[in-house]
């Protein structure tokens, strides 16, 4: 069998799969929005798209991951900006760089982002799984930062102070974008909150150089 034979069916899977995934995405946030995430079933946004509950949990474990899938491939594009810009730039140039890859990431799913952004303000649950997201953020951000300042992530107060200043400034941004039902430009709001920021991220740099 060809290379071309076997990759063709391989390609459609990947498409049908791509379409039940939107699919199920969008029928959750017509769900959730008209009423509310507490009250939708799994049963109501399979059916809303046209698919067995069965079909539902094969591409989501639960409802809940609907809104909160992408994690891994979004922290994946942010460091690999960071180390890009890292490298031959300062340790602000990465932040920023993970920064706009998240940005980007966020503005080509912002339907799903706003309203997830209004239900997780509304819902116990979900604000406890964005705590919880944005401590694995923090986490993963401050290893990658102790890897470029060249010091232990467990003992140097830098990386995870570095880490937690820029996802700081970013939920700033994607709050008040979220606030505004995604009216303001969430770049320029993200640029503006990093540039808050920025001296502290030097100094941090500054600081981690004269330990070495």
């Amino acid at each position: 069998m060809s290379t071309a034979t076997t990759r063709a069916p391989a390609t459609r899977r990947d498409a049908r799969t791509e379409r039940t995934r939107r699919a199920l995405t969008e029928a959750a946030l017509r769900r959730f929005a008209d009423q509310g995430y507490d009250a939708t079933t799994v049963d109501q946004l399979a059916a809303e798209a046209g698919v067995t509950q069965r079909t539902f949990f094969h591409h989501f474990p639960t409802k809940e991951a609907v809104l909160f899938g992408g994690y891994e491939e979004r922290f994946q594009e942010a460091t690999a900006a960071f180390r890009d810009a890292a490298q031959s730039g300062t340790l602000a140039d990465g932040l920023h760089a993970a920064t706009t890859a998240l940005m980007t990431a966020i503005e080509t799913q912002r339907d799903l982002f706003l309203v997830r952004g209004q239900l997780y303000r509304e819902t116990p649950a979900l604000r406890a799984t964005m705590l919880r997201l944005n401590d694995d953020w923090i986490e993963n951000v401050a290893f990658v930062v102790a890897e470029r300042l060249g010091v232990d992530a467990d003992t140097d107060v830098g990386p995870r102070l570095a880490a937690t200043t820029a996802n700081g400034a970013n939920r700033v941004a994607i709050d008040l974008w979220t606030a505004s039902g995604g009216r303001l430009d969430l770049s320029a709001l993200a640029d503006d909150a990093f540039r808050a920021i920025r001296p502290a991220i030097d100094t941090i740099e500054r600081e981690a150089g004269h330990a070495r």
